[in-house]
């Protein structure tokens, strides 16, 4: 007999901090972890959870019910729906802080030390790189396939899965493609 999965309502959830592969960590009501993509720091959102491991909830972001103070509106359409860029509604140096402080935190874990002992003890520079968030990479991997993800303005537009694309893979999916003719990453 096959096991029933325990069905866990959607719930909101305040993003406190950045975890690994930039995905959103939050506290739910009974003090569990919960992971989320494409969650930035300081929002708070609705959630559906879809896996729990190990004490911690992973789901997936439903809607936006208070940005970030300092969200931006992401410049790519496709954001949300590729896997890539994930941190597009924060401003480089507030994407950086929150990168700055989880490499922090995996240090200070590393060594046995806390945070704050690692913050007191060892001389931390600023977090340095280029002005410009977009067009600096210089290589990106396409992807061909039959069955694209669409958004859901797409969706309700009637648009099909199925055809021919070209894009990345989307985000939680080996078989679609996010189909886009501009990647903010890489120049024009």
């Amino acid at each position: 007999m096959a096991r029933r999965r325990k069905y866990t309502p959607p719930f909101e959830v305040e993003i406190e901090k950045l975890g690994k592969g930039g995905v959103g960590i939050g506290v739910d009501e009974k003090g569990r972890p919960v992971e989320v993509k494409v969650a930035p720091p300081g929002s708070r959102l609705l959630v559906i959870p879809n896996k729990r491991k190990r004490g911690r909830l992973y789901a997936r972001r439903e809607e936006m019910i208070r940005p970030s103070a300092d969200a931006v509106t992401p410049p790519c359409l496709m954001f949300g729906l590729c896997g890539g860029c994930v941190l597009q509604e924060l401003p480089l140096a507030t994407q950086r802080h929150y990168k700055t402080e989880y490499a922090l935190e995996s240090i200070a874990e590393e060594m046995g030390w806390s945070l704050s002992r690692l913050k007191d003890e060892v001389t931390i520079h600023p977090t340095r790189g280029d002005d410009s968030a977009y067009h600096y990479r210089n290589k990106v991997e396409f992807s061909w396939g039959t069955r694209q993800i669409l958004s859901q303005k797409d969706f309700e537009e009637g648009k099909s899965i199925h055809g021919k694309f070209l894009g990345f893979h989307a985000s939680g999916y080996f078989d679609r493609i996010a189909d886009t003719n501009r990647c903010w990453l890489i120049s024009e």
